[in-house]
């Protein structure tokens, strides 16, 4: 079975072909514009036990083609079903996180007027979610237990919002910053029992019939004689390659010449913290490889588009990459459902680090700003945005001795030139503790006491600290410095916002659970998602081995 059709309801055009386009901008966009948007009162979730939670969602609308419809809303009124959808997910980012940038940052976030409601996370089996449980309840609208990646809580494979887009012909995107295996973007086209399957989900990745894979993780598609990490002898990269995929390996070649379908895989595994990306490109890797000549020529962006971004030569942007997935993706003119992650806000969060979870939740930001031009240039274009959960338990206040200090200093957080953990390797590295903080956290003032306890996680005799004991160390200097406080390393149970603009969006309103927004999106594209997992289990697709 072939990685991607070539023929058929998806057939692309070429670029060339695409006049500008002036569309009709819906009543959303003066939402949009003048920042404001009109909540309305939804019944809350309330769980009882652990914590299976499905509350009732709005009644299905009628199957919708590729241009937008109008169907039934939940109040009874006519509502148009969107032609594009964008789903953004900021990995690990609760509401004090959205606080912590906009006091940092010193103006507003491009979701602020955008804001409909919240949403709970728990998984099936615990009230603290992870990535695989809580976004196979956005893809799919089922619980399930932690670890798992696409599968319900009886282990058995549900169908996604992705698949039901690529059934009905839509094209369809993934875009991460994290490994492109990792949890989240797994959820949306792989059925494994666990998320450290990257192997196995690597293969059900190139199986569907996506478009745009942009991330990381390039480890998990090619073998160890290749610099790989799978445990078979599979090249999946020259693999896709035979198949007409033209793959990318860096920001560079990202915004020249390519054809769908296009595989970009700009690290062996994550992508950098976007504070080190900027500071510090990685290592240049081949950069392009051409499909067949046969597929259309997309060198060209979508009139529509603002110029591109600028990435670093290795490694593009979340912005540089969710823009060309919308200048790919828009071309084909067949409708599209995109889902672009933050995936490091999450990471830096477990490692409490507040300057690196800044400005991933900045690089985010930027992301959305793109989606949200595009939709202003393409009124049928629904955005929604949530977290699958917060991590870190963050607390913009602090405390010294059992006393509360109501000192928040935003002001250290901006000064931050690298996430905590290329400050840590330079620390284990020998350099001195002083020179490192004033070279990248604008700290020339370190106390006695913190010089000691960084010193304490330096090279020399020293050299056997752990990273993450040296990370620790420099993450608290500058988190009682801002006067912030963590209380894990792990996720929290905390209901995370909902933003939502555009056809349908009012479907998003109030309080809900994680399962009921991905309801809310298929009903609103018309998808039947439990026929198509009935197909799925009875092995009526080509995506399961």
């Amino acid at each position: 079975m072939p990685m991607f059709r070539t023929t058929g309801p998806r057939q692309l055009h070429h670029c060339s072909d695409l006049g500008p386009r002036f569309l009709a901008r819906s009543c959303w966009l003066v939402l949009l514009v003048f920042g404001f948007a009109l909540p309305a009162a939804s019944p809350a979730v309330v769980p009882t036990a652990v914590p299976t939670v499905v509350p009732a969602v709005a009644p299905a609308v009628a199957p919708a083609a590729v241009s937008a419809t109008v169907s039934p809303s939940t109040d009874g009124q006519l509502e148009s079903s969107p032609r594009n959808v964008i789903l953004f997910i900021s990995d690990g980012c609760g509401p004090a996180s959205f606080t912590m940038a906009r006091n940092a940052l010193g103006r507003p976030l491009a979701l602020d007027g955008l804001r409909v409601g919240s949403c709970s996370t728990q998984a099936s089996d615990t009230w603290v979610t992870d990535s695989a449980a809580s976004a196979t309840a956005l893809a799919t609208g089922h619980k399930t237990q932690n670890g798992v990646v696409g599968l319900d809580e009886h282990g058995q494979p549900v169908a996604t919002l992705l698949e039901a887009a690529e059934e009905r012909g839509l094209a369809t995107g993934l875009v991460t910053t994290t490994a492109i295996t990792h949890a989240t973007p797994a959820c949306f086209a792989s059925h494994v029992p666990s998320r450290a399957q990257a192997g196995e989900i690597a293969v059900q990745l190139l199986a569907h019939d996506i478009e745009v894979l942009f991330g990381g993780g390039s480890q998990y598609f090619l073998p160890p004689r290749l610099g790989g990490i799978r445990d078979d002898t599979r090249d999946l990269i020259s693999e896709a390659t035979d198949l007409g995929v033209t793959v990318v390996r860096d920001g560079e070649a990202l915004q020249g010449p390519v054809e769908l379908p296009v595989l970009g895989l700009f690290a062996p595994n994550h992508l950098d913290y976007e504070i080190d990306r900027q500071r510090q490109p990685g290592p240049a890797q081949p950069d392009v490889t051409q499909a067949s000549p046969a597929r259309p020529d997309l060198t060209q962006p979508s009139p529509s588009q603002p110029s591109p971004s600028q990435p670093s030569p290795s490694q593009p942007s979340l912005e540089a990459m969710t823009e060309r997935a919308l200048q790919l993706l828009s071309a084909t003119d067949q409708g599209f459902f995109l889902m672009v992650e933050g995936g490091r806000i999450d990471h830096a969060g477990h490692e409490n680090d507040a300057v690196a979870h800044l400005r991933d939740l900045e690089a985010f930001d930027a992301a959305v700003r793109r989606g949200l031009a595009f939709a202003a240039e393409h009124g049928d274009t629904l955005i929604v945005s949530t977290s699958d959960h917060e991590t870190g338990g963050l607390t913009l206040a602090g405390h010294s001795d059992g006393v509360a200090t109501y000192a928040w200093q935003p002001d250290v957080l901006s000064a931050g030139r690298s996430s905590a953990g290329a400050m840590a390797e330079r620390l284990l590295q020998g350099d001195d503790p002083g020179l490192v903080f004033t070279q990248d956290a604008r700290m020339d003032d370190l106390t006695d006491a913190e010089l000691a306890l960084l010193s304490d996680h330096g090279g020399g005799l020293f050299a056997m600290a752990s990273r993450a004991s040296t990370v620790a160390a420099v993450c608290r200097v500058i988190n009682e410095r801002a006067g912030l406080s963590w209380s894990t390393l792990g996720h929290t149970g905390v209901d995370v916002p909902v933003f939502a603009v555009g056809p349908g969006s009012q479907r998003f309103t109030g309080q809900q659970d994680n399962t009921a927004l991905g309801q809310r999106l298929a009903d609103l594209l018309g998808f039947d998602l439990a026929e198509l997992t009935t197909r799925l289990r009875a092995g009526d697709t080509p995506w399961l081995p």
